[in-house]
């Protein structure tokens, strides 16, 4: 991950209390501002979505992973492979018991998330 983007997940984990609920709202928020969503067209999307729900809106672990499914089948970037994959592991997240996600929790995850990113493409020498 490139060093504005581990400044900016360095910065927003200090922020707020690792144990503290998780709203939809400051989820989508999030996926924007350290970098997780960059497309225009998709962090507009995320900004009307966010009008829409209730502020009080938990976040959980389907919640997320559907959304970025969802944001995934809509990027321009994804490929047939990218979709499988999501697609797939959507398929499989049925089968677990949906949770109630922490900012603790999320932030592992995007974490995470940017860290593969981080990987894949230096793996594509880019």
């Amino acid at each position: 991950m490139d060093a504005e983007m581990k400044l900016m997940l360095d910065l927003v984990k200090s922020s707020v209390p690792a144990n503290t609920p998780l709203t939809v709202q400051t989820e989508m928020e999030v996926l924007e501002l350290i970098g997780i969503v960059k497309d225009p067209k998709l962090v507009a999307l995320l900004k009307r979505l966010s009008n829409l729900v209730p502020s009080s809106t938990p976040a959980t672990l389907h919640n997320l992973l559907n959304l970025l499914g969802h944001l995934i089948h809509m990027s321009g970037k994804a490929t047939s492979d990218h979709r499988k994959m999501i697609d797939a592991s959507l398929a499989a997240l049925q089968a677990i018991p949906d949770v109630a996600l922490t900012f603790g929790t999320f932030m592992s995850i995007c974490e995470a998330l940017l860290e593969s990113h981080h990987k894949q493409r230096a793996s594509e020498g880019v």
